[in-house]
């Protein structure tokens, strides 16, 4: 009897035209580069920028499911919405992706932040 080996589906994708946040609450699109099927299955990832120099996230961390099974590319999109979590973001920071279940990096990115207002959750 011959067993198949299953495998994780293999890279995810960041679609944007440039790396850079402009306001504190900013979304993101992640392409799920493989469809789930045969011997590929469905994979948990999370996604944030991160401090450089701290590796601590600025905004909250998303957990997110790849598990599209369509063979178009346009249908695997996932939109990820972030709100940075600090008043004096870093000018740099580095968006990560990692496997949910290992923590092992997917994708390491270097973006610039620059809002032009620090935090519109200000103390009023």
């Amino acid at each position: 009897m011959c067993h198949a080996k299953l495998d994780f589906i293999g890279n995810v994708q960041v679609s944007a035209r440039e790396r850079r946040v402009t306001n504190n609450r900013f979304s993101l699109t992640l392409v799920q580069t493989d469809a789930v099927e045969g011997r590929w299955r469905s994979r948990q990832i999370t996604v944030a920028p991160y401090h450089t120099d701290s590796n601590t996230p600025i905004t909250d961390v998303k957990k997110i499911e790849l598990s599209s099974s369509s063979p178009h590319l346009s249908e695997r999109e996932n939109i990820v919405r972030l709100t940075i979590a600090t008043s004096n973001p870093d000018t740099r920071a580095f968006l990560i992706i990692r496997d949910a279940d290992d923590d092992s990096e997917l994708v390491r990115e270097d973006w610039t932040i620059s809002l032009s207002i620090a935090n519109d959750f200000g103390d009023f």
